[in-house]
This record gives C-alpha cells, structure tokens and sequence, in this order.
C-alpha cells in the first residue's frame, strides 16, 4: 500500500536523516522508481526535501507535525498508553475516538470487546475498525485534513453533537497548568463537541506534550476525567490537574 510505504520512508529518514533513492530502495526492498514517486509525494506534502542526490525530512516547529511523521515516533510509549485506555472499555460501551495517532493504537485492543460503539473523525480509526464485525462504526464526515488524517469543521461538530457516548478517547499537541492545548482550532472544536457529549473524557498523552503549550486551548484539566501517560508529570503540573479533580494514570505503574 502507498501509505504503508510512505510511512516507511518517513521512519527510515526519522532514524537515519538522510538517504538516496538507492539507499531507501535496497533498505526498504522495493524499486527505485517505486520510491522516487513516494518521495516526490511526500515532497508536495511538505514531508520532504531533496538536495545533492539525497532526501531527507523537511520538519517546521510551528504547526502540528503531520500525522504520517507522528505514526512512527514514540509508538512503545503510545502502546502502553493505549493498554491502560483500554481497561477502561466494557463490553456495550459507546465511544468517541479521535483522529490522533495515540488513540489510533486503541483500536487493535478492541478485539475481544463486545457490542460496542465507535464514533470518529480519524480516517485511519474508522479503516481499523471497519476490520471488528462486532463494533458498530459511524464516521462524522466533514472537511478533510490531510495533515491530521482527520475530518473537521461545522459538519463533524454537529454530528457529534447529536450524541450522546459514555466514553471519550483523545489526545493533544500539548498541555500545562492550564490544561490541553490543540495546533488547530478545527481540531479543537471536534474535540470539544466530543467531550461535552460524553460520560467522562480520557486524555492519552505521552510525556513529550508536558510543558508545550499550543495556541488554542483544547480543555480545562476540570473536563478530564483522567490524564493516561507513560512518566510522572512535573510536580505543578500534576498539582493543577489535582487542584480540577483530574488524576494522572501512568501506563505500567
């Protein structure tokens, strides 16, 4: 498949920053002109650049980066995350998913869950739930992002609103004192919509978000029931959480 093998480019370049064509090919077992078409892809997609008969990965500090580059960075953290989200699914359970890669690694532990009820505004959740016969899915639809692997805007907002889940399941760009942070207001208001319209809200974030601010504030830690994580918060920030009645789970303690 084209994506699996653009995201295996992505993480070749993410481990070992630069390479050639025939450096990737023979690297990756496929043909050169095979991956000279991949790249030049990942090149309009502002993934990649090239110069001097190498490529390597072309990354910006200022946005959300791409959830193709995001798919392969800090995935054993982000498993054992999705481990600790999942103890908290039973089975008839309805569920809202977002579009970000953490929660993406839930959707393999769904197997064995019975009867349940997924709604999600991520392209690549619903294709791996679409796999479960067992798990009712609905899409929101909406204004595609290629970036995020999401759809957005006025129409997934109120699909969402219509609703009424028991469980929540995102993730976020960043957080502190003040709680959740998001690069994009559209994605913000997805998010939003679905935690007004659910039982109680899990956050899965990794400890790479602790401390980054984003410019639009996604929730107060007051909307989150718990923060799921792989290490211990600094201490003013699990003090804030504390102070909303927000508790941090960390992931194999």
């Amino acid at each position: 498949m084209p994506n699996d093998r653009r995201q295996q480019i992505l993480d070749w370049l993410t481990r070992y920053k630069s390479a050639s064509l025939d450096e990737l090919g023979a690297a990756l077992h496929y043909s050169r002109s095979t991956i000279r078409r991949d790249v030049l892809e990942l090149e309009e997609m502002g993934l990649v650049q090239r110069g001097r008969g190498r490529v390597e990965l072309l990354v910006t500090s200022s946005k959300e980066r791409h959830h193709l580059l995001r798919a392969g960075e800090r995935v054993e953290e982000k498993r054992r995350i999705a481990a600790l989200a999942a103890d908290f699914v039973s089975d008839g359970m309805a569920l809202f998913l977002d579009a970000s890669t953490t929660v993406r690694q839930v959707c393999p532990l769904l197997r064995p869950f019975q009867h349940l009820t997924v709604v999600t505004n991520g392209l690549e959740t619903a294709q791996a739930v679409t796999r479960m016969p067992h798990i009712g899915l609905f899409f929101t639809g909406g204004y595609w992002r290629d970036d995020t692997g999401s759809f957005v805007g006025e129409p997934a907002v109120d699909f969402v609103r219509r609703l009424r889940l028991d469980l929540c399941l995102l993730s976020c760009c960043g957080m502190d004192g003040d709680g959740l942070y998001e690069a994009s207001l559209q994605q913000a208001y997805v998010k939003q919509a679905m935690i007004r319209n659910a039982g109680s809200t899990l956050a899965l974030c990794d400890a790479s978000k602790f401390g980054r601010p984003f410019k639009y504030r996604l929730a107060g830690f007051g909307e989150v029931s718990y923060v799921l994580t792989d290490a211990a918060p600094p201490p003013a920030l699990e003090a804030a959480a504390h102070r909303d009645d927000c508790e941090f789970l960390i992931a194999g303690i």
